[in-house]
């Protein structure tokens, strides 16, 4: 080997940040051509939902940082104040969705290179391997961020995923020789990744991650992760532990590292070690799965072991029952969630915009996690009116027994859905409804509401009934309140000024 002060770095690849920057603004880090594939599909279906495109894009770290700078570009949030009046941002892949609309994911979708097309090799191995490595410690840091009732699980999962963003830039754009010339460097005696960066390049990648994060507004948590020692913020545990056990899972499952961020776990959420080396394992096998199903190369002996099963280790006899295995964590009502997503309405509504999908994502999405309302349907009329039919929903899915199967239709005859129609009117369903309400919920209408109360919106456009919106808590087994129906009748209204403009809009159009 070389002594180190032969390598030089290239003229072509200047030793400063600011390069990179503009490199990054001219020529786009490539995305998983998987990834590609499945959001044209999901942007081509009428009936898709903010949601299912965002899990999608959730799976690629690329896609994440393309979608949150799009989405926090002057064009889209330029001037906007949050509701605490500090400079808006998005944070989130669901909410960036959202603020874009379908047709603008799709063009950011087209306009793409891909992690395929690069040169067959060690580069482009490099750069699938961690893409696997950052899904597998951003599904840790989501679960236990969720676990641990964080605000926001979904930032903290984007924290992971773009952890090492910068090292992905670096790797999927620059020269082969430059490249070579740094791994030559890191595997000297005495050098770190770090140091080797340095020596090479001028600054470690995770340098470049802080100033892609900083640029685009990509992550409020991420700049403080990238330096623990520095931050005191409670929510960057999840992030620092789930990058540390994707790592450690290089060693292998039963590898002292992973013993020990296994350990951590579960003194931070009061579990047994068996319990928590369950759950960990679990989602191991989830990332896998993800990576496989998204052609990257899984990194770990002990990642893949983990995915040969497809349920948990049984625990040892006399170990703990974790009774709370399977049990999802329900949603809390958020004022500040519920403020944004009626700001984002409000701008919808009078911005001049079409696109259908986005405004009933906002609609839902403020049901769900700004009212806390665990279940969330939008559906419309067929044109013999004789059904409605469900175009979005949230919250219909839970992990484990009693998964509840979102609905596809919704029956009116002499049903309390073809009553609400007719009256044209906000209902409360209670667990005692009137004589005149129990009569009208039929077997079918049972079956679809687990037998509890519920909230329904009738979508009055010209004085004419067109569709409902439907919301309860079943899933959750928590009441149904005054609060609660307020903030839903106030998101139905927006809903059905909603439509009325879209069908004015369209109709101007054609």
């Amino acid at each position: 080997m070389q002594p180190l002060h032969q390598y030089q770095t290239p003229e072509k690849e200047p030793r400063n940040l600011n390069f990179w920057l503009q490199k990054l603004t001219v020529q786009d880090m490539p995305i998983l051509a998987r990834t590609a594939q499945k959001i044209e599909m999901i942007v081509a279906t009428r009936d898709s939902h903010a949601a299912a495109l965002a899990e999608v894009i959730l799976q690629d770290p690329v896609m994440v940082a393309r979608v949150l700078k799009m989405a926090n570009s002057a064009y889209y949030m330029g001037g906007r104040q949050s509701v605490l009046g500090t400079t808006a941002t998005v944070g989130t892949v669901t909410r960036a969705v959202m603020v874009l609309g379908f047709e603008t994911i799709r063009d950011l979708n087209q306009e793409r290179a891909l992690v395929e097309n690069m040169e067959p090799g060690f580069q482009r191995n490099h750069v699938l391997r961690k893409m696997a490595e950052l899904l597998h410690g951003a599904v840790q840091a989501g679960w236990l961020a969720q676990r641990l009732l964080d605000e926001a699980p979904e930032e903290i999962y984007i924290a992971a995923l773009l952890h090492s963003l910068g090292e992905i830039a670096f790797w999927s754009l620059a020269d082969e020789t430059l490249i070579v010339q740094l791994e030559s460097t890191r595997q000297l005696p005495g050098y770190t990744r770090s140091l080797a960066e340095m020596e090479i390049l001028g600054f470690p990648l995770d340098q470049l991650t802080a100033l892609l994060c900083r640029e685009w507004h990509l992550s409020r948590i991420l700049p403080e992760a990238l330096n623990p020692a520095e931050g005191t913020n409670r929510r960057l545990f999840p992030v620092t532990w789930g990058r540390r056990l994707a790592q450690a899972a290089e060693e292998g499952g039963q590898s002292a590292p992973m013993q020990q961020l296994v350990r951590q776990a579960a003194a931070r959420l009061r579990l047994t070690f068996k319990t928590a080396d369950q759950l960990v394992q679990a989602n191991a096998r989830k990332a896998f799965r993800l990576a496989v199903e998204n052609k990257a190369a899984p990194p770990g002996l002990w990642l893949a072991a983990a995915a040969d099963t497809d349920s948990p280790a049984p625990a040892a006899e006399g170990a703990e029952s974790p009774p709370d295995f399977e049990e999802p964590l329900f949603l809390r009502s958020n004022p500040l969630v519920q403020l944004q997503i009626l700001q984002d309405l409000t701008e919808w509504i009078y911005g001049r915009r079409t696109d259908y999908a986005a405004f009933f994502s906002l609609i839902l999405e403020g049901l769900h996690r700004g009212a806390g309302l665990d279940r969330v349907f939008f559906s419309l009329l067929k044109p013999d009116r004789r059904e409605l039919e469900v175009q979005y929903h949230l919250g219909w899915r839970r992990p484990g027994p009693g998964l509840y199967q979102s609905p596809e239709t919704v029956p009116l005859n002499q049903t309390i859905f073809q009553f609400a129609l007719k009256q044209k009117i906000p209902l409360w369903v209670k667990p005692d409804p009137e004589p005149y309400l129990k009569v009208l919920l039929t077997a079918e209408v049972r079956l679809l509401t687990n037998g509890g109360p519920f909230f329904l919106m009738p979508l009055v456009v010209r004085n004419k009934s067109i569709g409902l919106i439907y919301a309860d808590r079943q899933s959750s087994d928590r009441p149904l309140n005054e609060e609660k129906f307020l903030s839903f009748q106030h998101l139905g209204q927006l809903a059905a000024i909603g439509m009325e403009l879209i069908t004015q809009r369209e109709s101007a159009g054609a």
